[in-house]
């Protein structure tokens, strides 16, 4: 078992090699140039495979958003409004169920895919896609 004093300094040099860059939603850590850090060109290409899926994820969230659009002036149901035609209420609930797994699956995706398997981060968002379409089917 590592002591205490191990332990605190080599989160001290953790935190020395580190940049910590947050944007919102995701956090990035950029190495700084005191660090030797090197890339493995795999896992960089499927780290490029990961942010093409998201990507996807959120450019499928637009495409509901505008179907609910759609909806909304073929149905006649106002703006603020929530409930109406039948069509709308599922389009809307299908935009809505949406949004709050993407606020999950997103920076679980960036997690998996740095500390443990980008591609299987990768597949799982490629079955989240699909399976939102389907749900919209349905």
């Amino acid at each position: 078992q590592p002591s205490r004093k191990k332990v605190n300094i080599l989160l001290k040099e953790v935190n020395k090699g580190f940049i910590h860059i947050i944007i919102s939603p995701l956090t990035v850590f950029l190495p700084s140039s005191s660090v030797n850090y090197k890339f493995n060109k795999k896992k960089e290409h499927f780290m490029e495979l990961l942010s093409l899926v998201i990507l996807l994820a959120l450019l499928q969230y637009i495409y509901f958003a505008i179907l609910v659009g759609k909806a909304r002036g073929t149905y006649n149901v106002d703006a603020p409004a929530t409930t109406g035609h039948e069509v709308f209420e599922r389009q809307y609930r299908v935009q809505m169920n949406t949004l709050e797994l993407l606020l999950v699956l997103l920076p679980c995706m960036v997690i998996f895919g740095q500390h443990v398997r980008v591609d299987v981060a990768a597949y799982a968002g490629c079955v989240f896609i699909i399976g939102r379409f389907v749900f919209l089917k349905s």
